[in-house]
């Protein structure tokens, strides 16, 4: 991030209602909101559904408990691992939709594959590619949202569709649907396409921006002088 954006970024920013009604109307925030209640979706449905998952493959309770940590402590590494090399690239798209993909192959796996070990591998791609996405969803927005004031509702109406994506998992997984879950994993998978459409135009639109500002095609950025979205 260069000098002029952290200048930008520590720009004190009255808010006003006319600026309020204009971030309301900025598209934008709204897909970030998406792409945030797409990864919260399988993080929250894993979370309360896994040992139930998981006793459905014949093991007892406390193992069934137990087996659902190692995931979460792969989720960790590899989204400490992801985000470094978003920053050393200084790109999100790519990332976020690779990760997307990843937890649609992991949640294939834990619905349909026969084999126990191979299922409870699913938990660990599908744990892994959406825990990955929640803090590079909201990298994303808060280094393409100009300003303290847009910031500040950009990351209230994100991490409010987070809200949403927990209960949306409660809904879609139903006691009747134990212990597979399919349509609840299917609700799922459809999240994650949604990132993935979302953030291919998102992508192509900010690197667009970006070279029609380079080429001088258009003025700054939101009207600000230095700034380039970061596809």
């Amino acid at each position: 991030m260069s000098h002029n954006i952290i200048t930008i970024a520590a720009e004190y920013d009255q808010m006003s209602w006319a600026k309020f009604r204009s971030y309301l109307l900025d598209v934008k925030i709204w897909c970030f909101g998406l792409l945030f209640f797409g990864s919260t979706v399988p993080s929250y449905a894993i979370a309360s559904f896994a040992p139930i998952i998981l006793m459905g493959g014949g093991r007892s309770v406390v193992q069934s408990q137990l087996l659902t940590a190692p995931p979460f402590v792969a989720s960790v590494v590899f989204a400490l691992i992801t985000a470094y090399l978003c920053d050393k690239t200084g790109k999100r798209s790519l990332y976020l939709i690779g990760q997307a993909a990843l937890c649609i192959a992991g949640l294939m796996l834990t619905g349909y594959a026969q084999n126990n070990n191979v299922r409870y591998a699913g938990l660990f791609l599908a744990l892994m590619g959406c825990q990955a996405n929640i803090p590079c969803v909201l990298a994303y927005q808060s280094t393409n949202i100009v300003g303290q004031s847009k910031r500040a509702i950009s990351n209230a109406i994100v991490i409010g569709f987070g809200g949403f994506g927990g209960i949306y998992s409660a809904l879609t997984f139903r006691s009747q649907d134990a212990p597979r879950y399919i349509p609840g994993l299917w609700a799922s998978v459809a999240c994650e396409v949604l990132i993935i459409i979302s953030t291919t135009f998102m992508g192509l639109y900010f690197v667009r921006e970006n070279k029609r500002v380079r080429l001088g095609l258009r003025g700054p950025i939101e009207g600000r002088e230095g700034f380039f979205f970061t596809p």
